[in-house]
């Protein structure tokens, strides 16, 4: 994901001067650590009047992940700095741990419950393995950090959860790389009020194929047309519910507190039902649960060894008997994969 998906798609639009890297200013070290791991360098804006007052139509202008093209976040948004609170991934942790224990009773569980647990993991793991890799490069560079989600399951709509909660340094990079080239070429083509219909389904078709990239990589699973059905579905409803938005009125709308679960609930019963069926009959859910116990475990063998390296001293007598069981726990995460 890292370096398949992210990297190379900075590093093209890095060729044509665009992109997170493409700042001259940048140092080497810098540079490297931004073009391969996903983080984004937090902007800081200003709140202008002007784009206060246009925050909520901007909002509304159909995407990408295709992803929302909304320039500038509300006001409320503009003064956010930096990543969310420890706390806050802490209870993302605890909610991970929680999961990855019910995973010995999975027998016991109805299939649809399993299906539930699996997207909440999926969501929770994506969200602590980002933002723990982005605390990490923040205390490295110095630099605040924007955050890899911005709590998806608050989203008000499709436009919302694609456009600025899910994922957004892939939001960054497909808006960048995809979906205003596209526009652009459109709008000479098709005119302004079409042009938007080509960008948002190519960049949803796009992430589709990065997708299927990534579970090839996770699994070596085959493409199926599952997952591109999936994005394109996406991508379809975020042109209707943007048609539908410019058509009715406010006053007409329906409230955020029942369009914000309809819409996230849309997202996880069509993952569900295109993708994640073809990823739990391959066991790529288990193979990922194998994976963090083993990461578990040697996070702390390694912590053990470093304890043993304090007390004791670095030396060539106890060195190796305290590297074999990392060494190890290495090697059984690579097998893993």
């Amino acid at each position: 994901f890292f370096i398949s998906w992210l990297a190379n798609f900075k590093l093209l639009l890095f060729a044509f001067g665009m992109g997170p890297i493409s700042d001259p200013s940048l140092a080497l070290a810098h540079f490297v650590i931004l073009a391969c791991f996903p983080i984004k360098v937090q902007q800081n804006v200003t709140p202008d009047p002007l784009k206060c007052t246009q925050s909520k139509e901007n909002m509304e202008k159909p995407l990408t992940n295709g992803k929302n093209e909304a320039n500038h976040p509300p006001c409320s948004k503009a003064l956010q700095i930096g990543l969310k609170s420890p706390m806050h991934y802490a209870k993302k942790a605890s909610i991970l741990a929680f999961i990855l224990c019910m995973d010995s009773y999975r027998l016991y569980m109805h299939p649809d419950i399993i299906l539930i647990l699996i997207c909440i993991y999926v969501y929770v793991g994506l969200e602590v393995m980002l933002a723990v890799v982005a605390m990490f490069m923040q205390m490295l560079l110095n630099l605040e950090l924007e955050p890899p989600f911005d709590d998806p399951h608050l989203s008000s709509s499709l436009q919302d959860f694609w456009g600025r909660r899910w994922n957004r340094m892939v939001t960054s990079v497909l808006r960048s790389s995809v979906y205003d080239p596209i526009l652009h070429l459109s709008k000479e083509a098709l005119g302004h009020k079409w042009a938007p219909i080509p960008a948002v389904l190519a960049t949803f078709l796009v992430s589709a194929f990065m997708h299927q990239l990534v579970f090839y990589h996770l699994g070596h699973l085959r493409p199926t047309w599952g997952t591109i059905w999936f994005f394109l579905i996406q991508g379809l409803s975020v042109l209707v519910e943007g048609a539908l938005k410019k058509k009715f009125t406010a006053s007409w709308r329906l409230p955020r507190v029942i369009t914000g679960p309809l819409a996230f609930g849309f997202v996880i019963i069509t993952f569900m039902r295109l993708v994640l069926h073809h990823l739990v009959y391959y066991k790529v859910d288990v193979r990922l649960v194998q994976e963090y116990v083993a990461l578990g475990t040697f996070v702390k063998d390694l912590g053990m060894a470093l304890k043993e390296w304090v007390h004791q001293g670095i030396c060539p007598e106890h060195t190796k008997a305290l590297a074999m069981p990392v060494w190890n726990n290495m090697s059984q995460i690579c097998n893993i994969n």
